[in-house]
């Protein structure tokens, strides 16, 4: 019975979708694609949603959420995503959506890890910090809005015509919304008067990292577990631990 679960984790990526930057539509209605971010304004990329499937981005993925309720698991991990909440998850990782909500009004962007590895540090390693301890966080009504606006403004300069500078723009608009994120985060660090604890344990990230790499060929728990210098049976309930915090 306890290897039950992590095989179900095994048996899910059957379904899993690798989704590259680069097979996306364009970002702006040119036709010229952007190389740093991807835009899905109303969240457009509901056509990749199934609660049937999993997902793998090779970018950063960004969801301001102004409506609408859904949860979302990642990395095995259960989400429960609200009205003023912001999603932030880092690349390759899995992402599987077990309830969205018809309703829900939500603006969703794709970064590249260039982009965000080449800005300014600490901006940077705050984004790491975000992505791998509280992918998913909640902000007051009033700063939701101000993203929503950054997230319109980045919107618009995509559609700048005949303008040499668009491309410069447009970047130096998400650089200020990723920055008013990271400002967010911080601020609700500083309130709680503690780090949120990281909920992802380094073995936990180390079998994620594994399946994503040979899930195609290798289904069996024992051949994660001998990659781990673990026995099946400890790696199975460390995993059935670690999923239901």
């Amino acid at each position: 019975m306890l290897k039950k679960s992590l095989f179900v984790y095994i048996c899910r990526m059957n379904n899993l979708h690798n989704i590259d930057l680069n097979s996306l539509s364009p970002s702006d209605s040119t036709g010229q694609p952007y190389k740093d971010f991807y835009l899905s304004p109303d969240d457009s990329l509901i056509k990749y949603y199934s609660t049937a499937d999993s997902f793998i981005f090779n970018g950063f993925v960004l969801a301001l959420v102004r409506s609408g309720q859904s949860i979302v698991r990642i990395n095995g991990i259960s989400h429960s995503v609200n009205a003023n909440d912001i999603v932030f998850v880092g690349p390759n990782q899995l992402i599987e959506f077990e309830s969205v909500d018809a309703k829900r009004d939500r603006d969703v962007m794709i970064i590249t890890t260039d982009f965000i590895i080449g800005m300014p540090s600490p901006m940077d390693v705050d984004v790491i910090k975000i992505c791998n301890s509280s992918p998913v966080f909640s902000v007051s009504p009033e700063r939701m809005e101000r993203l929503a606006g950054y997230y319109s403004i980045l919107s618009e300069s995509c559609k700048l015509p005949q303008n040499i500078y668009r491309a410069e723009i447009s970047k130096s608009d998400l650089y200020a919304l990723v920055l008013e994120i990271c400002e967010a985060y911080n601020e609700r660090l500083s309130e709680s008067g503690a780090q949120v604890q990281f909920r992802h344990s380094q073995l936990y990230d180390e079998f994620f990292t594994l399946l994503c790499s040979y899930y195609r060929r290798e289904r069996t728990v024992g051949f994660y577990a001998d990659k781990m210098n673990l026995t099946p049976k400890y790696l199975s309930k460390a995993i059935k631990q670690i999923s239901v915090l």
